[in-house]
C-alpha cells in the first residue's frame, strides 16, 4: 500500500518532530495537530514546507478531529500526542486519563469511521513494569504497569486489540527509553540528563543503579514507524511490537560508565530508594523480523551529540520548562 499523507498528532513533540522531517525525506504529504503545550519552535523550519499542513488543536476536541480527518483524508494517523511520561501524569492525572484513554479511543474510532488505512500507536515498554526471575521480556509477556502512564497506555492497548474495525488497520508499537537529539529538545530523559549534568560539572545522583530499562535513539523511533507505514497490513494488523534494540538493554550504572568515558573526572552518587521499582529488560526480535527494524544509533552516538549540542551554546537554559515534560 502507498502511503501518501500522514497525520501526526504531537507533531510538535520530541519524536514528532523528527518523525515529520523523515516523512518530508521521502515526500510523503504530513497533517500535523498540536496543541502546542511546549511551544511550536520546533516545527519553524519546516512551517512553509508545501507537504505540511498543520492544525493547532487539542485531541480532546473530538469535533475538531473529526473535522479534520474528514478533510484532509489521511492514509495513515501516528498517534504520538498524550501526557507522556510518569511524572508528567502525576502532575495531571485527570486529564492523563482523558487525553491518554478516552480521546484515544475517540480517534481511534472516528479514524475507522472516515476510512483511514492505517493507526499507528506509539506505547511503550514501561508496560511492562517489573521482570519477574530475570526474565527478557516479549511482546507476549505479562505486563505489569507501576505508573498512571503505564496503566493509561495498557488501557489504550487493550481497547484497540479488542474492537473490530471496518477499514482501518491498528498498530502497536512499545517504545524503549529514548534518548538523543530532537528539534523539540528534552532533557527530563535518562540519558539526555545524565550527560547534561555531568557537562556542567555536577555531582550526578543516580537512583535504582541495577535497574534495567532498554534504550533507542529518537532517530530510530522515527524510523520503526516509518517502516510499520510499509510493512503488509496483515503482518501488522492488531499487533505489537518492541522497539529497541538487544544489544541496547542496560543498567543505569552501565549508562553512567559510558558517559563518564567522555567525562573521566565527572562526580557520581549511586542514592538506595525504591521510588521507581520498573526494571525490565526487553526481546525486540519481533520487530526486526516483520518490520525489518534494526536501530542505527548506538548509545555512544547519542551522548557525543548531546555533548556538542551542549559545546554549541544553541541552548542558553537547559532547565527552563519546555526543554522537560514533568
Amino acid at each position: 500500500m502507498s502511503i501518501q499523507k500522514v497525520l501526526i498528532t504531537g507533531v510538535a513533540g520530541y519524536i514528532g518532530s523528527v518523525l515529520l522531517r523523515k516523512l518530508f525525506e521521502q515526500n510523503i504529504n504530513v497533517v500535523g495537530i498540536d496543541a502546542f503545550f511546549f511551544g511550536d519552535a520546533s516545527l519553524v523550519e519546516e512551517k512553509d514546507n508545501p507537504l505540511f499542513m498543520m492544525y493547532h488543536a487539542d485531541i480532546r476536541d473530538i469535533a475538531a478531529m473529526k473535522e479534520i480527518i474528514e478533510k484532509e483524508k489521511p492514509d495513515a494517523i501516528i498517534h504520538l500526542a498524550g501526557v507522556v511520561g510518569d511524572g508528567a501524569c502525576k502532575m495531571v492525572p485527570n486529564d492523563a486519563d482523558f487525553i491518554n484513554i478516552n480521546a484515544s479511543m475517540e480517534l481511534l474510532d472516528i479514524s475507522d469511521e472516515a476510512g483511514v488505512k492505517r493507526f499507528i500507536f506509539a506505547s511503550t515498554c514501561s508496560t511492562y513494569g517489573k521482570m519477574v526471575n530475570d526474565e527478557t521480556l516479549t511482546e507476549d509477556s505479562t505486563l505489569r504497569p507501576l505508573s498512571l502512564y503505564a496503566v493509561s497506555k495498557v488501557t489504550f492497548e487493550n481497547y484497540m486489540q479488542a474492537k473490530p474495525y471496518d477499514h482501518v488497520t491498528p498498530c502497536i508499537l512499545r517504545f524503549a527509553t529514548v534518548y538523543g537529539k530532537s528539534p523539540r529538545m528534552r532533557f527530563d530523559l535518562t540519558i539526555n540528563d545524565f550527560v547534561r549534568e555531568l557537562h556542567l560539572g555536577k555531582e550526578l545522583q543516580v537512583f535504582g543503579a541495577d535497574l534495567w530499562r532498554p534504550y533507542c535513539h529518537v532517530d530510530d523511533l522515527a524510523l520503526s514507524i516509518l517502516l510499520a507505514l510499509k510493512t503488509d497490513k496483515e503482518a501488522i494488523y492488531k499487533q505489537v511490537f518492541n522497539i529497541g534494540s538487544n544489544d541496547n538493554n542496560f543498567k543505569k550504572s552501565e549508562i553512567v560508565d559510558k558517559i563518564q568515558k567522555v567525562y573521566p573526572n565527572s562526580k557520581v552518587e549511586y542514592v538506595n530508594k525504591d521510588e521507581d521499582p520498573r526494571s525490565y529488560r526487553v526481546n525486540f526480535d519481533k520487530a526486526k523480523k516483520v518490520l525489518g527494524f534494526e536501530p542505527t544509533k548506538t548509545i555512544e552516538d547519542g551522548i557525543e551529540e548531546i555533548k556538542e549540542l551542549l559545546d554549541s551554546g544553541v541552548i542558553e537554559d537547559t532547565y527552563e520548562n519546555v526543554y522537560r515534560n514533568s
